[in-house]
């Protein structure tokens, strides 16, 4: 009996650290608000903001951008970011407070922008394509809408913004 309730403890354990974990993270997001649109703004100005959440793909991609651009600090990939949009270009502001670093993709680096869905069918996702030093990369980030607090996809809204997006970085910035 014993070896049994230690096989049920273990997974049991790992669950309750996970909803620990989201919980956690969630409301250090949340709490965070306030603080991370004046880091935006303090680093960017006035731009157009959206919430995002990483996953691996996500992480690897912005490493290879910080190792193309021979950046001495790379960003640290938290569980979410702001992904800052202006006629500049994108910029992935990593940490529930802006606080990690940031992730750059300059209008004349930017080729397209696509919406798909990524991983579980909650995600809808924006696949960004950059040139950064003549390596073409696609970043991927997920997205929802804001109202949906990252639990629900919405790939009509994600659409639409995609293409606001494309015509704010302008065709003039396309290969």
């Amino acid at each position: 009996m014993e070896p049994i309730l230690v096989a049920l403890m273990v997974p049991a354990l790992v669950v309750a650290f996970s909803v620990a974990h989201a919980v956690g993270t969630r409301r250090q997001w949340k709490e965070g608000a306030a603080l991370r649109r004046a880091n935006v703004r303090q680093l960017l100005g006035e731009v157009q903001t959206y919430n995002v959440v990483w996953g691996f793909d996500t992480k690897r991609a912005v490493t290879k951008i910080s190792r193309l651009r021979d950046e001495a600090v790379r960003p640290k990939v938290s569980p979410h970011f702001v992904l800052a949009v202006s006629s500049e270009g994108l910029w992935l502001v990593h940490g529930a407070r802006g606080d990690r670093g940031m992730t750059a993709v300059h209008a004349e680096e930017f080729r397209s922008i696509e919406t798909g869905t990524l991983g579980p069918s909650v995600f809808t996702a924006w696949f960004i394509k950059c040139v950064i030093r003549d390596q073409t990369i696609t970043l991927p980030v997920r997205v929802s809408d804001p109202s949906s607090d990252f639990l629900n996809a919405n790939f009509k809204w994600a659409e639409t913004i995609a293409g606001l997006i494309a015509a704010q970085l302008g065709p003039e910035s396309a290969d």
